[in-house]
């Protein structure tokens, strides 16, 4: 394709007053703004008791444009953010608004404000209008004002706004108010900022969020900067909503939860951020009924992105998942809510397809006409949503001023020392929600319709092979651009950002987008695969024909192998070579660090094999061994010894020689965490007849430590434990006793020694060469998503799952855990009982902890008092965060960390991790009563 030749369409636009912008080049002047505010504040007290002439000679005489005009007017709006007038305003016109509003507020104090009805008038109409010449006063008037709010760029958030109040006296009082003319009194009063980032969507939210996770670890508050911040949703509870029909939030008020965040910050004294990239016109009403510009200095930021770059990324992430069947159905689960999900099953098949982006961005807009098109940008939208409802509305540009995460917290929050953070580099930002190329998913449905590929075949896995080949072999996607679409883009593209940038528009503007709109079309965005060109392409052709190939070789197994070779593009050996088949069995060894995951999958798998749902259809057997109930022997109990201490034994080689024998794949659980097996196992498996793959479930650091804490004591009031402490019993300690001695010496141990997942994963990664850490906590059915995800050619147990959904309803893990420690605290009580000489003479130890237990259940596990010790809780925390980003590596996402949080919160909510509280308990009266009623 050649260079395009760009024919925008051009439309009339209305010169409205432009946003106010915050980039890194604002900061330039911010300096003489504020000096220049700090001479119109000193002269405030001379102009409280002046006439209209004192303060004409005053308007008179000011060197500085930013501020000549009255002063008392001047300083008023300049403090309080409100936008001032240009200085071409008429100084009699300006004094006759500040009497209209005084008659206004007449019997009560408030603050003033110069914003009439007709200034807040519709500013991106659909039809184009021509500028009155009041207006483009009043665009000039903004543009001056704009310099004047910003503060010098090393101030903080810590001095909240000061507002000067005028208290204007009741006419009822007139003799009082003849007495007193001419004067007035000054309250000064501080309003705590309140900055709400409403996105839209796909403009860097994800990012900004993590940043302020990262650098607040998580408390939600950035002390030295004096911000609390909140992601507030529907989900999380901010909102109080009703579903729509298709899913969406309607009828929105603010929740008790996030106005009870609003009271409590302003009533700290902290300024306050609300954020979230999906504030559109369903928040605006309520989060303006619930934010008081009487007690906030309130400042909405709309980020701004170009509209192409916009539309590819919207289209990304609305078709990388699908709400419709394979018959253009809305998917809806048992209870009838709608959901998406992922590309998983062939059009036809119970799949559907991903449009192309030309067709898609014709049905996005077919309901507008062409002159709405700079009025639909989502900035634009959001920007006039909220500039009619808060009269501070703050557009951040993506495109300016480099890093826009800089941007936003050195020059619109102006939060100093998270700005010093992001400057020297101490915040490592990486990609979050991460785009997928769904040109290689239509590629494959494309081959798929042709019947060039096998239908054999599973979706992902073609596709996978696809984006393999092409990063590995340089190969293209041939592309073919409609240039309707193209140009009509470009004009949206021209039009919009003149909208958003008035006021700094020039003709250099539009060349320099057409230059970063060619270099966007040089990398293939904004067009379709040429799909003909495609079926002409040899070395694509060859590329199919190998997969379809392979797969019928081999039943299905379809495995990846060597490295592709740029240079082997077109030769036939190597498609041979690099799309080979294996004639290996599948064995996959699932390592878990909680044995309560691996006996939960193991009893779905089984219920499934019962019902014909199971893995047996795919030719798997699965079975879950302990290794030493016969299957290994290891020299000594002790754990820690070299990993040639053990080996398999005949039972372990009969297992896989029957699995080959009767050509089985085979997943084998192992629920002992010995580090001493990897080795064994590695030489007890014949390579060349077994395709091994090991997968080490993660667990959260918390929820290991409780289940190791369970173990620990799983089987109180047993062997030694029958006997009360003073005759030779055991005593078991708190779990924070517990938590003390067993992690003591962490602080100079490596994350990834301490952590069991992480430190298995490195020693089966020593003895196996395909090892992978499996991460639970990204599903809501993560049984599902692991036999989807990591059983190799799994198919047909994988689409069973919603047939299955009801069976694996009734399935009961055998996880004891909790029973077990009810049991221990249960004896905790009971021993300091004993100890305090609450229990009679002859009681046994295991009856009165059955009875303790008997009583808690029958008040519904609420009888215990608890006491949590904040520095353990507040050290795990950190802990659970640090080690979830070593185990995940390159996984790691910032935008986690809320989730950790919210999950931790539950533990703890829920009682765990803390300590029955002893002393509370044995002076409960209640308690009390029950001991001596033994």
């Amino acid at each position: 394709m050649g260079a395009l030749q760009f024919n925008p369409k051009t439309m009339p636009l209305r010169k409205n007053r432009s946003p106010k912008w915050g980039t890194a080049n604002s900061c330039q002047i911010r300096k003489f703004c504020f000096m220049s505010l700090a001479v119109g504040a000193a002269m405030v007290a001379l102009v409280l008791y002046a006439d209209q002439q004192m303060v004409r000679n005053l308007y008179e005489t000011t060197p500085s444009p930013l501020i000549r005009r009255p002063v008392k007017y001047l300083t008023k709006l300049a403090l309080d953010g409100t936008t001032t007038p240009s200085p071409s305003e008429d100084i009699d016109s300006i004094i006759a608004i500040q009497n209209d509003q005084d008659k206004k507020d007449q019997g009560m104090s408030s603050t003033t404000t110069v914003e009439t009805d007709a200034s807040k008038s519709e500013k991106f109409p659909n039809e184009p209008k021509d500028h009155s010449e009041s207006e483009l006063n009043d665009i000039e008037a903004n543009q001056a004002s704009q310099t004047m709010i910003k503060e010098d760029e090393s101030s903080t958030l810590e001095s909240p706004t000061v507002v000067i109040e005028q208290t204007v006296e009741s006419p009822a009082d007139s003799s009082s108010a003849e007495k007193s003319e001419g004067n007035t009194s000054v309250e000064m009063k501080t309003k705590p900022r309140l900055f709400l980032h409403v996105g839209p969507q796909k403009t860097g939210s994800s990012t900004l969020q993590s940043a302020l996770d990262i650098m607040s670890r998580l408390t939600y508050h950035l002390d030295q900067d004096n911000l609390t911040y909140r992601h507030i949703t529907p989900e999380e509870g901010d909102f109080d909503c009703e579903l729509g029909p298709w899913g969406g939030f309607i009828n929105c008020v603010v929740s008790e939860k996030l106005k009870k965040l609003i009271s409590e910050t302003r009533d700290a004294g902290h300024n306050l951020l609300l954020t979230d990239e999906n504030l559109g016109d369903r928040f605006v009403a309520p989060l303006r009924a619930a934010i008081s510009d009487d007690e906030w200095d309130v400042t909405v930021i709309v980020m701004y992105r170009r509209v192409h770059e916009w539309l590819v990324s919207w289209y990304n992430q609305i078709n990388k998942t699908t709400n419709l069947d394979s018959d253009g159905n809305i998917l809806v689960d048992e209870n009838g809510i709608p959901y998406r999900e992922e590309h998983k099953h062939w059009p036809g098949k119970g799949g559907a397809y991903v449009p192309e982006f030309s067709s898609w961005y014709k049905d996005y807009i077919k309901d507008w006409d062409p002159s709405e098109l700079p009025s639909k940008h989502r900035s634009v939208e959001y920007y006039k949503l909220y500039y009619e409802t808060f009269r501070d509305v703050v557009v951040l540009n993506m495109h300016e001023g480099g890093d826009f995460v800089t941007s936003f917290f050195c020059d619109i929050i102006q939060a100093s020392h998270s700005c010093q953070r992001l400057r020297e580099k101490e915040i490592d930002l990486s990609e979050v929600n991460a785009s997928v190329n769904l040109d290689h998913d239509i590629l494959a449905t494309f081959f798929y319709d042709q019947d060039l590929v096998d239908k054999a075949l599973d979706r992902k896995e073609v596709v996978a092979a696809i984006t393999q080949f092409i990063s590995d072999s340089g190969n293209t996607i041939p592309r073919s651009c409609d240039a309707s679409v193209i140009d009509q883009i470009f004009y949206w593209l021209v039009a919009s950002e003149k909208i958003m940038m008035e006021g700094r528009w020039t003709e250099a503007s539009e060349e320099e987008l057409k230059k970063v709109f060619q270099a966007y079309m040089n990398e293939g965005k904004l067009c379709d695969l040429d799909k003909e060109a495609v079926l002409r392409d040899e070395h694509w052709r060859t590329f199919f024909d190998a997969l379809t190939k392979s797969q019928k070789r081999s039943e299905g197994n379809l495995v990846l192998t060597s490295e592709i070779q740029e240079s082997m593009i077109g030769d036939q050996k190597f498609f041979e070579e690099s799309y080979q088949i294996s004639p290996q069995l599948y064995l996959l060894i699932h390592i878990g660090t909680s044995v309560s995951e691996l006996k939960s999958i193991g009893s779905v798998l089984d219920a499934m094999d019962e019902a014909g749902h199971g893995l047996k259809q795919d030719g798997y057997e699965h079975l879950s061994i302990d290794p030493f109930d016969g299957y290994f022997e290891c020299a000594g109990d002790d754990r820690h010894i070299e990993d040639e201490a053990c080996e398999a034994t005949e039972k372990f080689a009969s297992l896989l020689e029957t699995m080959e024998t009767n050509g089985k794949n085979l997943y084998l659980i192992i629920e002992t965490l010995d580090g001493r097996l990897p080795s064994a196992l590695e030489k007890a498996i014949d390579h060349e007849k077994w395709h091994t793959t090991v997968v080490v479930t993660y667990t959260r650091l918390h929820d290991l430590l409780y289940e190791i804490y369970a173990s620990y004591a799983i089987h109180p009031n047993q062997g030694e434990d029958e006997a009360w402490p003073e005759d030779g019993g055991r005593t078991i300690p708190s779990f924070t006793s517990w938590y003390s001695g067993y992690t003591r010496g962490w602080e100079t141990t490596k994350i990834e020694d301490f952590h069991l997942s992480t430190h298995l994963l490195s020693r089966y990664a020593s003895a196996f060469n395909e090892v992978f850490m499996d991460d639970p906590y990204e599903d809501s059915n993560p049984i599902q998503r692991f036999v989807c995800g990591s059983i190799p050619k799994a198919v047909r147990t994988c689409n069973s799952f919603n047939d299955a959904s009801s069976i694996i309803a009734t399935v009961e893990s055998d996880n004891r855990l909790h029973d077990a420690v009810a049991v221990i605290e249960a004896d905790i009580l009971a021993v300091s009982a004993w100890q305090q000489g609450l229990l009679r003479n002859g009681l046994l130890r295991h009856t009165v902890v059955g009875a303790i237990q008997q009583r808690i259940e029958s008040e519904g596990g609420s009888a215990l008092p608890r006491t949590c010790n904040v520095d353990m809780t507040e050290q795990l925390h950190e802990l659970v965060i640090e080690s979830e980003k070593v185990a995940l590596g390159s996984n790691w996402r910032p935008k986690r960390i809320t989730r950790i949080s919210a999950d931790f919160e539950d533990f703890l909510k829920a009682g765990k991790l803390c300590d029955v509280d002893l002393d509370k308990a044995l002076h409960d009266d209640d308690w009390v009563e029950f001991f001596q009623s033994l």
